[in-house]
């Protein structure tokens, strides 16, 4: 299953610091098998951090990312697309294409304070953060669904590095 993701958005954001995830939370993710991860992260620090993972089933999209254009052509050949609140939901949203949202708390004004759906984007699927800063009880939900629809027991594996943000 090829899955697009985006852990963090623009350090300039307001609220990067409350959308924005470490990778080490996407660790259970990443181990899951038969997955191949298209990282949509074009920030400067993004190839190294995924490099130093060293995991054969994560890629970094980096380089061929020059616009919406190319992260669009990525996100078609995917199956899911997994992201916190950045650009990428909006245009995957936009292309009608599965899309899961970690929707942190309180939320932007556009996705509501409560349930899994939003009327802007019917493709899209919202998890939300239960309390501000929980993003564990957000990803432990992503992975048990994410096992479900690949059919894999939801065993959670630990953080690859660090500490984590929830």
């Amino acid at each position: 299953m090829k899955i697009a993701f985006t852990w963090r958005g623009s350090t300039s954001h307001v609220r990067d610091w409350r959308r924005s995830t470490s990778l080490d939370l996407w660790a259970p993710l990443f181990a899951l098998p038969e997955t191949d991860w298209l990282s949509l992260d074009v920030q400067a620090d993004a190839s190294p951090l995924l490099e130093a993972l060293g995991l054969p089933n994560v890629h970094d999209c980096s380089i061929i990312i020059q616009d919406f254009r190319d992260s669009a052509a990525i996100v078609e050949r995917c199956e899911l697309v997994i992201t916190v609140d950045t650009a990428t939901v909006h245009l995957a949203g936009a292309l009608g294409l599965p899309t899961w949202l970690l929707c942190y708390s309180p939320p932007e004004w556009r996705w509501g304070r409560e349930g899994e759906v939003t009327p802007w984007y019917p493709s899209v699927k919202l998890y939300r953060q239960p309390e501000p800063d929980d993003w564990t009880s957000v990803f432990e939900r992503v992975h048990a669904d994410l096992s479900a629809r690949i059919g894999t027991p939801a065993v959670v594996a630990g953080p690859l590095v660090g500490p984590s943000h929830g």
